[in-house]
């Protein structure tokens, strides 16, 4: 019963990390205490593929130069350089969200039916579509990079 104990514990942590799942977890704290072992056990594997599905999880390995600084240094080194990195994604991506408003303003047409014409040829090759083509692109890959560096945590 200790490693079922264990088990839920691990569960309910991962739970309470991400409110989507906070259904999941009521109901999970409902049903520990009338579950045989053999019932949770299988119910445990079902949470942890359900929550598998749900949270995409990796592992990163961080090796140094010098074993002359601890762990927790370490740690709070890579995580400033994550959130800054987070801060200069979330500034590009706020600008390039700007420019092409200004332009979707002007021209009447969202991004994406922008991106969709100029593709395929249906407009010009005047220079502002251009601006608009690296700003849509510029505002893709940074809304990306801002998405994954906010998500991470050391």
């Amino acid at each position: 019963m200790a490693f079922l104990a264990t088990e839920s514990a691990e569960i309910l942590r991962i739970f309470s990390e991400n409110s989507v799942f906070s259904t999941a977890k009521s109901f999970l704290l409902s049903q520990l205490d009338i579950l045989q072992w053999k019932q949770a056990e299988v119910y445990r594997r079902f949470v942890l593929k359900f929550v598998a599905s749900q949270r995409r999880i990796m592992n990163l390995s961080v090796r140094t130069k010098t074993s002359r600084h601890e762990k927790g240094s370490i740690r709070n080194a890579v995580s400033f350089a994550l959130n800054s990195a987070a801060v200069n994604a979330r500034q590009r991506f706020e600008h390039y969200a700007t420019v092409c408003k200004r332009f979707e303003k002007k021209y009447k047409l969202t991004s994406a039916k922008f991106m969709e014409q100029f593709e395929s040829g249906k407009l010009g090759d005047e220079q502002e579509f251009f601006d608009w083509y690296a700003a849509a692109r510029g505002l893709r890959l940074w809304r990306e990079r801002y998405e994954i560096l906010s998500g991470v945590s050391v």
